[in-house]
């Protein structure tokens, strides 16, 4: 049974009637052809032809990063990242963040935009956010990226291949401040580089995730 809102995107907008085939994701993978079957105003009934798993990634991503003073620059994030594949999206509250608050039943109503633009068939999680502490305490380690001049790996050279769950922490506009970094390498992140040129947060994001998902798609 579809819902009330998908009902009228499924008739009104895409001008669907009975007998007409469709595909449903679940956002746990499963992706369905389906059969309209009825069509009240506020429900639509469908038959299931057929069901499809699609294989799970062996490694999850998680990507850890500062609200955008711009709500709209973190939303084309996760719209585009959606698209390209990810399992989490932590906001952190970190001390140079000029936006404290978020809308996170708006992001993932873009979440479930993107995936069924782009039929990905798993829905990635969206937490509340956190603090800079809160994340370095109960997050995996993972990678940093920052823009002062340390000693860092580049992102096209690090290895991920033996680990589970990758996490990359991203600034806000301002960047962490030392002491945040110099924290979080103390508590085992990595620092890493993303290039010579001083991206805007979400441009940052974005580059980590590509980069991971082209190694996880090049081994």
């Amino acid at each position: 049974m579809l819902d009330s809102d998908e009902s009228k995107h499924a008739c009104k907008v895409l001008r669907l009637v009975p007998g007409d085939e469709v595909l449903v994701l679940d956002g746990k993978g499963n992706t369905f052809v389906c059969r309209i079957s009825d069509h009240e105003k506020s429900s639509t009934s469908l038959e299931i032809i057929s069901k499809t798993l699609a294989s799970a990634r062996s490694q999850k991503i998680i990507i850890a990063v500062a609200p955008t003073k711009s709500s709209d620059r973190l939303e084309w994030f996760v719209e585009k990242a959606t698209e390209l594949g990810f399992d989490q999206l932590v906001p952190v509250i970190c001390s140079r963040s000029e936006k404290r608050k978020l809308n996170t039943e708006r992001i993932r109503k873009i979440t479930v935009a993107a995936c069924k633009q782009s039929r990905n068939p798993w829905l990635p999680e969206i937490l509340e956010p956190i603090s800079m502490d809160r994340l370095l305490d109960s997050l995996k380690p993972g990678v940093i990226a920052h823009c002062l001049e340390d000693e860092k790996t580049y992102m096209h050279d690090f290895d991920f291949a033996s680990i589970e769950e990758i996490s990359v922490l991203i600034g806000p506009e301002g960047d962490f401040t030392p002491v945040e970094i110099q924290n979080a390498i103390s508590k085992g992140w990595k620092p890493i580089s993303l290039g010579k040129n001083r991206l805007r947060t979400e441009t940052a994001a974005l580059l980590a995730l590509s980069s991971i998902i082209l190694k996880m798609q090049t081994r």
